[in-house]
């Protein structure tokens, strides 16, 4: 299992993230026909290698939630139930483990046609 089957898997199986956007509305990449409000996508930014130890080599993978919504409030709180999910949690993917996921950064911007995109991303260190 990849790292996006994986986090889609724990996103799947945490009831109160999918009490807020279904598993259905949480989406891997680039949306062309937009689900109704809220909806999550999730993006893989890149891969880097990032540490050697005595048992090999490892990379870090920095991921991205995008919220959409247009209730700022409940996308706050999408935010802080990813966290509560992911962060500093690990978990079984392809090849190993996400041995930590981390959370790096949070921004809130504000859409012209009143939907806010929150980003949230978050580092994945993991054996290479």
């Amino acid at each position: 299992m990849d790292i996006e089957a994986a986090v889609h898997t724990r996103w799947a199986t945490y009831a109160p993230l999918v009490e807020l956007v279904p598993a259905a509305k949480f989406v891997t990449g680039t949306l062309y026909d937009e689900p109704e409000l809220p909806y999550v996508s999730l993006g893989v930014e890149g891969e880097t290698p990032d540490w050697r130890s005595s048992d090999g080599e490892g990379i870090e993978t920095a991921l991205r939630f995008s919220i959409f919504d247009s209730d700022l409030g409940r996308a706050k709180k999408i935010a802080q139930r990813i966290k509560d999910r992911f962060d500093r949690k690990s978990f079984a993917i392809r090849d190993g483990n996400c041995y930590v996921m981390q959370w790096t950064n949070e921004l809130r911007l504000p859409g012209e046609d009143g939907v806010w995109t929150v980003l949230v991303d978050y580092s994945c260190r993991q054996a290479a």
